[in-house]
C-alpha cells in the first residue's frame, strides 16, 4: 500500500493504533495534521444572488496541538509503520513534545519528515535527545524550518551527544 494519502489524519492515526500490517507508510504532509477530519457544516445562505440560494461551508478543523500528542501515542505502540511524513504541518517546538515521547519507544520507524515546519532550536533539540533511545530511524528530514537556522548547540546536540547519529552504516566505520 502507498502512504494512504486518501486518508483523514484521525483514519491513519487509528490505522497506527490498530498496527494495521498494509499501513507501512503514513503520510499526513502538507497541512493534513493542521486541516485533518475536518468536520463540514452547512447551512443556507440568508441571501440569494439570482434568485440561487447559496450555501456556506464551515469547516472546523483540528490543531496540530490536538492530534500530534493521539500520534506520538498510536507511534509508540506502533511496530509496522516504518515510513512517516509530517512536511508542512505547522509543527513547532510547542506541538513536538508527543512526537519525541513516541521516538524514544518507537523501533519501526525508519524514516521521519519534519520538512518545511516551524521547528527552532528547542524542538530539534527534543528531537536530538529523543533519538538517544532510538536505534531505528536512519533518515531525519528538517530541512526548510519556517524562520529558523539551527544553531551550534543544536546540531552540536545531534552530533556529540547523540553517536549514532554519525555512525549510521552507509558512512562506513567510526
Amino acid at each position: 500500500m502507498g502512504f494512504g494519502k486518501s486518508l483523514t489524519a484521525t483514519e491513519a492515526i487509528n490505522r497506527l493504533k490498530d498496527n494495521d500490517p498494509s499501513f507501512t507508510k503514513c503520510d499526513l504532509g502538507n497541512n493534513a495534521v493542521r486541516s485533518a477530519a475536518p468536520h463540514v457544516v452547512w447551512w443556507p445562505a440568508h441571501s440569494a444572488h439570482d434568485g440561487v440560494s447559496v450555501r456556506r461551508v464551515q469547516v472546523i478543523q483540528m490543531k496540530a496541538s490536538e492530534l500530534l500528542p493521539q500520534l506520538g501515542a498510536a507511534l509508540s505502540s506502533n511496530s509496522v509503520c516504518t515510513e512517516l511524513n509530517l512536511a508542512g504541518c505547522n509543527i513547532d517546538d510547542h506541538t513536538i513534545e508527543g512526537l519525541t515521547q513516541a521516538l524514544q519507544v518507537n523501533s519501526s520507524l525508519t524514516s521521519l519528515s519534519l520538512e518545511a515546519n516551524k521547528i527552532n532550536n528547542d524542538g530539534a533539540i527534543q528531537i536530538a535527545r529523543a533519538l538517544k533511545a532510538n536505534r531505528s530511524l536512519l533518515v531525519l528530514n528538517l530541512m526548510s524550518q519556517k524562520g529558523t537556522r539551527f544553531g551550534d548547540m543544536t546540531l552540536g546536540e545531534f552530533t556529540v551527544s547523540h553517536p549514532p547519529c554519525t555512525r549510521r552504516p552507509w558512512l562506513g566505520p567510526p
